[in-house]
């Protein structure tokens, strides 16, 4: 697939929040401070609110709140999430956040992944609930560490812990949305869906979404795509249109037909 390259945001494009109780905030603080050789964390310059580290010599910085994440945004996050509603995850409360940052710069995979392994590291030390990932996406620790794992496993990008999978009913047939894709200077897809298939076809959406990534680039309009999955094969057809969900808004919709296991698609083999 090719298209032509999206404008990169400038700024501090990746921010995260940790979802900890205020008791722990003392030890986010040290943890910060003490930074990690593994890692290659160093600690630059702070107080009890703040806090400039690098990693790899990319500068983060940290913000120590002692207040939670504004609930309305929370609850809109969670709320209508593919996977919290498949996983029945526990609501996160908290009463207290850890904000980290760091630039998104021109190489958003390699960028999103060392984010992902800084997240890593400091939730492993700093008791957490959950990660808010700015501005749309929450994840419980339990969801962020199978999605880590499988980094590792079989190379599989932590699409879900990036992207929220937003589910709706508009019209009575069940569609699902992606948020957050957009924030990075990609472009967020919709698709329609059912109860039998919601987690293959949010899949197949992950794995468009990765080359998306991969490439820095959108799905281009008016193609076609196969995916071989482990149980199946998808041919999914991309096109460029207005959002179902958000007045205004330009989505990649993604018509997927899909084909039992052992039935090769045309030209695949």
């Amino acid at each position: 697939m090719t298209s032509s390259a999206t404008t990169m945001p400038e700024g501090w494009g990746l921010r995260a929040l940790l979802l900890i109780d205020a008791e722990h905030l003392d030890v986010a603080r040290e943890v910060i401070r003490s930074g990690d050789p593994s890692l290659a964390m160093v600690y630059g310059s702070g107080d009890d609110k703040k806090a400039v580290f690098t990693v790899n010599d990319v500068e983060h910085r940290a913000r120590f709140d002692a207040e939670p994440m504004d609930e309305e945004m929370l609850r809109w996050s969670v709320n209508a999430n593919v996977l919290w509603h498949v996983k029945d995850a526990p609501y996160p409360h908290h009463t207290a956040c850890v904000l980290v940052r760091r630039d998104l710069g021109k190489d958003k995979l390699s960028n999103l992944l060392a984010f992902t392994e800084v997240l890593h590291a400091l939730t492993r030390k700093i008791p957490t609930h959950a990660i808010a990932w700015l501005p749309y996406t929450v994840v419980n620790m339990a969801m962020f560490e199978e999605v880590y794992d499988l980094l590792y496993k079989n190379g599989t990008f932590p699409i879900y812990a990036w992207t929220r999978f937003a589910y709706s009913s508009p019209g009575g047939q069940l569609m699902v949305r992606t948020y957050g894709l957009a924030t990075i200077g990609l472009m967020d897809v919709e698709f329609h869906t059912n109860g039998d298939t919601i987690l293959m076809d949010v899949g197949t959406a992950a794995i468009l979404i990765a080359h998306m990534l991969a490439t820095g680039d959108v799905l281009p309009d008016g193609a076609t795509q196969e995916v071989n999955l482990d149980v199946l094969q998808a041919s999914i057809k991309m096109s460029h249109r207005p959002s179902c969900r958000e007045e205004g808004e330009t989505v990649c919709f993604l018509e997927i037909s899909r084909f039992p296991g052992g039935r090769p698609l045309p030209g695949v083999h």
